[in-house]
């Protein structure tokens, strides 16, 4: 039976910058679920009592679903390695706390892919400085300029100085119709430094309450924490002029859930897309143009399925049945198509498949799951 193309589904104490401190309960790997310190779901990882080398190694694995953690030219470990990272679940906004010594942090293309988030990622500096390159365009976050905004989609680097952070991950259908604007601050020079300084002190207060919170003060942090970024942007009215119109961000977001929910379906095409959108082809077209074209797109978000589902090909199915499942029936055009779009063959990534039970916890709690 053919699968059918599916429809389109039309905080008041201060946390003042205090640094992380690490829990005198050692654990040996990490835990998920409600903690003794909070009654919202949440995630824990802690470092265990072993060698200094082997520290840093133990924080690494945990966080590489995110991002690679490697140590700066030079760096020794051999007196320990202090880190830290604890996640809340307010609902569909996740928010990560972390503490590491001086390190690099690498965000690979591979990275992006394997995740798949779709998420505005807020990134405010409680301690410490990190410096942040995002396709050649440096910022610095620090205590003069403590927030920038970053897009789950974009690889990075960014190397880290006795540095306490965390990150806000919001997902992009939270903010409907801001869209375009975020995207153009996200792909600024300058991060997130137009948004009003309230919304720093708002997120200062809300990191200080997430231990203590409870699953009724998370839902309404998460709205109020939705509410507060639509008016720390709309305070700024030089982004009204954001090159990418509102009207044509919504239709891109809504194109690109409908493809996405529909990525196995024989049926997929511009001209589905077209008429699931009710726009004109030069409409659709437009909606596309900087992206490649319609049909480069589809074929950017199957190969990149593809490449998820080798990476948790937990079966081991044949890699032509991966790709066949997803529109792709030649094997020898999706081994090409696969290796231009990576610079990988898809042989390759799937041996790398197996995953330590940390990173793969870490990655389930990033994605909701």
């Amino acid at each position: 039976m053919q699968r059918r193309v599916s429809t389109v589904n039309s905080v008041a104490h201060n946390h003042a910058r205090t640094h992380l401190n690490i829990s005198e309960n050692v654990k040996n790997d990490l835990t998920i679920g409600n903690t003794a310190y909070s009654g919202i779901p949440s995630l824990s990882v802690e470092i265990p009592n072993i060698s200094g080398p082997e520290q840093f190694e133990s924080f690494a694995r945990a966080f590489s679903p995110f991002a690679k953690v490697r140590p700066p030219k030079g760096a020794s470990y051999e007196d320990g390695f202090e880190a830290y990272l604890k996640g809340y679940n307010l609902g569909q906004v996740r928010v990560t706390l972390a503490q590491v010594q001086e390190c690099n942090l690498v965000r690979s293309s591979q990275d992006v892919i394997r995740l798949g988030l779709e998420d505005w990622i807020l990134w405010l500096s409680l301690r410490g400085r990190a410096r942040i390159d995002l396709n050649g365009i440096p910022r610095q976050i620090d205590d003069h300029q403590r927030l920038t905004l970053i897009s789950s989609e974009q690889p990075f680097t960014a190397h880290c100085a006795n540095h306490d952070f965390a990150y806000f991950f919001i997902p992009r259908h939270l903010l409907p119709g801001l869209e375009g604007v975020m995207d153009s601050i996200a792909d600024g020079p300058h991060g997130a430094i137009k948004f009003h300084p309230f919304l720093v002190d708002y997120l200062d207060a809300l990191v200080g309450m997430l231990p203590r919170m409870t699953v009724k003060e998370a839902k309404l942090a998460e709205e109020t924490t939705i509410n507060m970024m639509r008016a720390a942007v709309l305070s700024d009215k030089n982004h009204g002029s954001a090159s990418c119109s509102p009207i044509m961000a919504t239709r891109f977001e809504l194109a690109k859930q409908f493809i996405d929910a529909n990525l196995t379906s024989p049926d997929l095409s511009v001209d589905v897309v077209q008429r699931a959108l009710r726009v004109s082809r030069r409409q659709l077209y437009k909606i596309f143009e900087t992206r490649g074209g319609v049909n480069r797109y589809i074929r950017m978000r199957r190969l990149q399925a593809c490449h998820r589902a080798l990476l948790e090909n937990v079966d081991a199915r044949p890699i032509y049945q991966i790709a066949e499942s997803f529109g792709f029936a030649d094997p020898a055009n999706f081994s090409k198509l696969f290796r231009a779009e990576f610079g990988v063959n898809a042989r390759d990534v799937s041996k790398g498949s197996t995953r330590t039970r940390g990173a793969q916890t870490y990655s389930e709690w990033l994605r909701g799951r």
